[in-house]
Order: structure tokens, then C-alpha cells, then sequence
């Protein structure tokens, strides 16, 4: 039986189909790509990009002041920076922590480990410097050593009376936030509300000069004056001092009111904190006893039942001297 055999010109005609259909399934297959990515996907991939050559930089609300009746500050702020860096523009880390441990102190190796931990063109190295260490910074931020560090203008709160009221004013985190006492209780007024500069940035994460636009003025936190009088407070401070010395109780409390008004002149606690420590302070150390602890009135609530029978007219008579002896006062 004879072998059959094949038309090579069928054969080259069939392959040149299959070939011609495999183009155009992958023709179609590009095109309905394109038209995806163009058409449906347009928006979205648009936003993408606008995103990746932009940056929204916070400008920082300016926090709100505490003061006295007589408008002595007694929680405020002051210039401080913030030391910031672009892990991707820095080329030798470890040289670069080395080189910050030295002009600024602080550990090299935490240094080290916020840049190489950071997975985006922005970390933290340091909060609130104040100027003789920025100082030292800026003198040096041309080097390549410090390539892609940057230092930001910040804010650091201080407390000018130090213990002063310590525990009634409380104090605030890294962020600025109330922690205790009237910086927590009065935050969102105290704190106000951070702006919006929007700019372009290059390839490596940096900002482009001239390209920042704002799109919100920040509005800057409320001052809350209070009824403290500084001298009282301060008289009622050294009063409690007095006595934890002479006496080692647990805690002591001093609250003095004008009686006509009602206002609180001062609020002492005993022991207090200075609030512009930089350290970890202990709770029962920052909490206002005065308003927070639970204690049984005891004689001090005898003026009271004395005030209604005076009131009720059960006893008409009231022997007033005219003084009261306050220890050497």
C-alpha cells in the first residue's frame, strides 16, 4: 500500500492561519488591555500617578495657650525643629547615624534602625531639637553624609512656672496632644486644626521648588484663660510642701475659692511633677487628686450643717472673730 503524503502547500497554509490566529488573539487580548487601562481604569490610574508625584505636607496649627486671671502664661510654646530624613536618598545609613550621634548625641544604631525599618521616603530620626542642636545640623546639611536629611519646623510646649499647677494644666505627648488635666480636657480647642500645602515631588521623594500649593490654612488653637492666681497657687504649693515634710502623708490637697464668685484661685496637690520633664512620669504622680480621688469629708463638712442651722434659724447665735490663724499666718 502506498504511503500517503502531504501537500506541503496545505501545510504551509495551515500554519500560516494558526500563526495569523495567534496574532490576533494577541492583538485582541493588547486591545482589551488598552481599552481597560484607558478607558475603564483611566481615573484610577490617573489619581495613582498624580499620588505618586505629589506629597500633602501638614502645616502644623499653632497649639493654644494656658493662662493665669492675670494673663501670666502658664503653658505655652517655642521654636523647636524636627529632624527628618528620606531613607531612599540616603546612601550609607550606618555612616549617616554615625555622623547624627555625633553632631546631635543620641544612639547611632537607633538612628540606624529608623532608616533602614522606614519602607517609604519618610521617617523620623529626632522630635523637638531646639536651636543650638539644629543649629549644628544646618551647618552640616550640605555634606553628603547627610544627604536626605531635612529639618522641619516644629513646636515644643513648656510650662514657664515648672511645677507650678503642674497637676491642674497637666501636659501634652510628642504630637502635641493633651495628656492630662486642662491639655487634655480642652484639647480640641487648645490644639486647633493643621493646614494643607499639596507640592510635586521628583523621583527620589523630594519636593520640587516652587510647585507648593496651599489648599487649607491651618487655624490655630484657642488661648483658655483660667481663674488661677499665681501667687495664691503658688502660696497653697508651698503650704503642702510644708506639710508632706512635716507630716509624710500619702498625697495632701489644697483648694482655695473666691466664695462670692465661686472661682477656683487655686488647686494644689502634693506630690507634683514638672511637666517639662522630658522623662517618664509616673501616673499618680500627674493625676489632680484634688478632682479625681474619693476621700471622706470628716470636719470639713461641719460648715455645712452649721450654715443650715443658721439658715433654719435653730441657732441664732453666731460668734465670728474676725481672723483665722493659718499656721505662722
Amino acid at each position: 500500500m502506498a504511503g500517503l503524503t502531504r501537500n506541503p502547500i496545505l501545510v504551509l497554509k495551515r500554519r500560516t492561519e494558526l500563526l495569523l490566529f495567534c496574532f490576533l488573539i494577541a492583538f485582541l487580548a493588547v486591545a482589551a488591555r488598552l481599552v481597560w487601562v484607558q478607558g475603564v481604569m483611566a481615573a484610577q490610574y490617573q489619581e495613582f500617578a498624580r499620588r505618586m508625584h505629589r506629597r500633602e505636607i501638614v502645616q502644623p496649627a499653632r497649639r493654644g495657650r494656658i493662662l493665669a486671671r492675670d494673663g501670666q502664661p502658664l503653658a505655652t510654646n517655642i521654636p523647636a525643629y524636627d529632624l527628618t530624613a528620606n531613607p531612599r536618598v540616603v546612601a550609607d545609613k550606618r555612616a549617616t547615624a554615625e555622623a547624627l550621634a555625633r553632631l546631635i548625641g543620641g544612639s547611632a544604631d537607633d538612628y540606624y534602625a529608623r532608616l533602614t525599618r522606614a519602607t517609604g521616603y519618610f521617617c523620623w530620626l529626632r522630635r523637638s531639637l531646639d536651636e543650638p542642636l539644629a543649629e549644628r545640623i544646618r551647618a552640616h546639611l550640605g555634606e553628603s553624609l547627610l544627604a536626605g536629611v531635612e529639618l522641619r519646623p516644629s513646636t515644643r510646649r513648656v510650662y514657664p512656672s515648672g511645677t507650678l499647677a503642674a497637676n491642674v494644666l497637666g501636659d501634652v505627648d510628642i504630637d502635641l496632644l493633651g495628656r492630662d488635666g486642662l491639655e487634655f480636657r480642652f484639647n480640641r480647642d487648645l490644639a486647633g486644626e493643621d493646614g494643607v500645602v499639596v507640592a510635586d515631588v521628583d523621583a527620589a521623594g523630594q519636593v520640587i521648588p516652587q510647585t507648593e500649593r496651599r489648599v487649607r490654612e491651618p487655624r490655630h488653637g484657642y488661648d483658655l484663660v483660667t481663674t488661677l492666681d499665681p501667687t495664691i497657687q503658688q502660696f497653697a504649693e508651698r503650704e503642702l510642701a510644708r506639710i508632706a515634710e512635716q507630716y509624710q502623708p500619702e498625697s495632701a490637697i489644697a483648694v482655695v475659692m473666691d466664695v462670692r464668685t465661686r472661682e477656683v484661685l487655686a488647686l494644689a496637690n502634693w506630690p507634683t511633677f514638672d511637666p517639662n520633664s522630658r522623662e517618664k512620669i509616673p501616673s499618680e504622680l500627674r493625676r489632680c487628686r484634688a478632682v479625681t480621688d474619693p476621700f471622706e469629708p470628716g470636719s470639713v463638712f461641719k460648715i455645712l450643717t452649721a450654715a443650715a442651722a443658721l439658715e433654719e434659724r435653730i441657732d441664732t447665735n453666731a460668734v465670728c472673730t474676725g481672723a483665722l490663724v493659718v499656721g505662722p499666718h
